[in-house]
Order: structure tokens, then sequence, then C-alpha cells
């Protein structure tokens, strides 16, 4: 499952000196859809997530919305050796205005003290990024293990991501079979709260994932209707060439038919490759499994 990671900041921030820094190997950058032409400076990508750099006064043009839309997180760079200075502050400020569902993290270069000047962006998270290596006079590499560290937080912050949305794929299929009300019942009976509909159960963190599955693993009806739909869809990305059907085979070959939805939880990046080809491909908006997940922009 692809995710776009925006790197962005004010002028001589150390955009550049982040992005050069990313541990090779790189692979290509896939450019998203719906956004406008643009010089993408070391844009690349580490596995499924796709780095891109953007500087401020790009940023922050009407033109270029789109590409601050599709980004799944926003990497914002800054000197951390000085306070927040205008350029930062009209930056943060657009991003927040026009992207303020998307999750937001401060680099602070060059240094390994985040300052008291900073203390007003408590709220999200900051790291320090230190110089690891000069090359010239021009161009240095920052720390690798700063540069680690940043990494890991982002992969935690998607595997998380991955597992909502297998989750609601999953209960968005569910929803279709019982209705809301049933399923709502069926949940509860597992230990989701009485007052809350799918999707604030969906957004609450503090449920346990196992409880909520367990409601779906218990359901032969629920489980017969998921290997008809996987089956379908593996048959069709066949047939048309996309995802890897075989793997989906391998799935519904799983004589533990509960261990299907396990199968969906720890594989959604191969279901959720198939769907947006589908989608793509065939246009087809009603497919029952596809729901808006793929369509950060809408």
């Amino acid at each position: 499952m692809r995710k776009y990671v925006m790197v962005t900041g004010p002028m001589g921030a150390g955009k550049s000196t982040f992005m050069r820094s990313l541990p090779k190997p790189w692979n290509d950058f896939i450019i998203p859809k719906n956004v406008p032409d643009m010089l993408l400076d070391y844009a690349c990508s580490l596995k499924n997530l796709m780095f891109y750099e953007i500087d401020a006064p790009t940023a922050t043009g009407n033109v270029w919305i789109n590409w601050l839309k599709i980004a799944d997180i926003q990497v914002v760079v800054a000197n951390g050796k000085e306070k927040p200075d205008t350029n930062f502050i009209e930056l943060w400020d657009y991003l927040e205005k026009n992207t303020p569902n998307t999750k937001k993290i401060i680099i602070l270069n060059r240094t390994k003290k985040i300052s008291e000047s900073w203390s007003t962006y408590n709220d999200n998270e900051i790291f320090c990024i230190g110089i690891g290596k000069i090359i010239n006079e021009e161009t240095a590499l920052a720390s690798k293990n700063d540069i680690r560290a940043v990494l890991d937080y982002i992969n935690s912050i998607m595997n998380r991501e991955k597992k909502k949305e297998s989750l609601v794929f999953l209960l968005q299929t569910a929803n279709k079979i019982f209705g809301e009300k049933k399923l709502l019942e069926m949940l509860v009976a597992e230990g989701a709260p009485k007052n809350k509909d799918l999707t604030q159960i969906v957004e609450d963190e503090k449920l346990r994932f196992l409880h909520l599955t367990m409601a779906l693993k218990n359901s032969e009806i629920f489980l017969d209707h998921l290997h008809t739909r996987l089956s379908e869809m593996s048959a069709i990305a066949k047939i048309i060439e996309v995802g890897n059907p075989d793997l989906l085979e391998k799935w519904l070959s799983d004589d533990c038919k509960p261990c299907l939805i396990e199968h969906v939880v720890e594989g959604y990046d191969e279901i959720y490759k198939i769907l947006i080809e589908l989608d793509d491909r065939l246009l087809w908006h009603g497919w029952p499994l596809i729901g808006k997940l793929h369509d950060p922009i809408e």
C-alpha cells in the first residue's frame, strides 16, 4: 500500500539534506493521480513510502494544493538552532488550515536539543536531526541514527493506519451482510462500547483489535461471504493481470477459515493494490469492498 510522505520547509531549512540522507537503495517514485506536473528533486520510494520534497513557496501556492492533500504524512523541516521564524509559522499555519487532518512531524535540523522556543508545537512529534557527514562546503548528510528514528516512527504510524484500514475493509463487508444494527450488536458482545457507531469504533485506539475481529471470526456467514468475495476478486485480478491473485488463492486454500481474516489484516497491501487497479481500470466505484479508502483528496 503506497503512502506519500511530503517533506517541506522554508528555504535553507535542510529539506534536501534530509532527502539525500534517506537510506539507500531508493526505488522509483510513483507520481500520484490528480496532481500537476512538478520538478521533484530527490523524490524516491523506500518500500511503500513515497518521499517527495516541496519548498515552502511552492507548498503555499494554490496550484499545488493537491500535492499537499495526497500526503499521508507531512514532514516539516526547520533550522533547529533558531526559533520559529515568520516563514516557518506561515507555512505551518497554511498546512494546518488546508490539511488539518494530515499527520505532521517537525524536523529540527542541525541540532540535538529542542529549545523552549519550539514548545508551541509540542502537540506534534518533534525530532532533532544532527549532522552525520560533511561531503563538501555545500553538501552534508544527516546523522544515520537520527534519520532511522524518524523512519521508524513513520513506519509505526503507517502500520497502525494499515491495521485500521484493514478493519474498515472487514467491517464494511460485514455491514453489507448484517446491517449496522446487527453488526454493532456482534461487536458489543466482544467488548465494543454500546454508544458508538462503526466509524467511532474504528477510530477508538483504546479498543482491542482482537475483540473486534473475533466477532467476525465467530461468524460462519461472514467467513463464507468473505471467501466468496475474495475468490471473485482473485479471479478477476488474474484475468486482467493485476496485483497478486496467487497470494489470495493461497489464503483461500487455508483450511483454517477464521485465519482468512488474519490473512486480510496482515496482507491488506495486496488487497488494496487489486482494489485500486479494479477501480481505476473498470471504474467499479460501486464495488462493495472498495469504499473510499484510496481517495485522500476527497
